[in-house]
């Protein structure tokens, strides 16, 4: 994932997206053997935050505004699995500028809940963990082919069954977001085929909407998923 990367000529920041308990040991093996760090080292910073917020920002920028203690190079960890379109906008200098020798890696099982504006900055690693988490959404059923053609009244049911789901924590928003994007490809792909312009021109507008929102972990995903329900145009 990372073994042909070196820390001379590498990016400064980094997305590493699937699953987490796959990819954080496979991101300290790269640690330990480019830089010389294990876990408890002076400069590898470990930050899990899960819901990422405008609070720990100042976290980030604390630590990135100080010298590494031992040697060149400092490494900053950032655990989460949301993050509010506050935070991304407030942290965005510190990913575009951070301080000399220093390095940020962002664990996450999606990078679609960031901004365009961060991914410009950054470089996404997609591991093989991603294909696992699509086979975990796939296994839960969030039938996007099913939600598509029914009713708004099916749609609503179907979104309240999601919600449970989350709400007993078997799926969370990565997966969430991964069927909302899923029905947006099916929504596009119909109104093509039925060449309606409109249609399209309204999709774009609903999804706009709901995926700018669903990055926000202060939004609310019943309102959201429910608008999306009750907004698409019946196939």
């Amino acid at each position: 994932m990372l073994s042909h990367l070196k820390k001379e000529s590498m990016h400064h920041a980094f997305v590493i997206e699937g699953d987490t308990l796959q990819t954080r040991p496979v991101l300290f093996d790269f640690l330990k053997k480019e830089f010389g760090m294990d876990a408890g080292h002076n400069d590898l910073i470990l930050l899990d935050r899960g819901d990422f917020g405008i609070e720990n920002v100042q976290e980030i920028v604390d630590v990135n505004s100080r010298k590494p203690t031992v040697g060149m190079y400092k490494v900053i960890v950032v655990g989460l699995h949301s993050i509010s379109h506050q935070a991304q906008n407030a942290i965005l200098k510190t990913l575009e500028e951070p301080r000399p020798g220093t390095f940020i890696f962002i664990l996450t099982n999606t990078s679609a809940i960031f901004l365009p504006t961060i991914l410009s900055r950054v470089q996404v690693v997609r591991s093989s963990a991603v294909a696992n988490t699509n086979n975990a959404v796939a296994n839960i059923d969030l039938d996007a082919k099913k939600f598509i053609k029914s009713s708004p009244v099916e749609r609503l049911a179907q979104i309240k069954e999601i919600l449970d789901l989350k709400s007993d924590e078997e799926i969370g928003d990565a997966e969430i977001f991964a069927f909302v994007q899923e029905v947006e490809k099916l929504a596009y792909d119909l109104s093509r085929d039925t060449k309606s312009t409109s249609s399209s021109t309204s999709i774009a507008r609903i999804f706009t909407k709901v995926e700018d929102y669903m990055r926000d972990t202060s939004s609310s995903k019943k309102l959201l998923l429910e608008y999306m329900a009750l907004r698409l145009p019946n196939f």
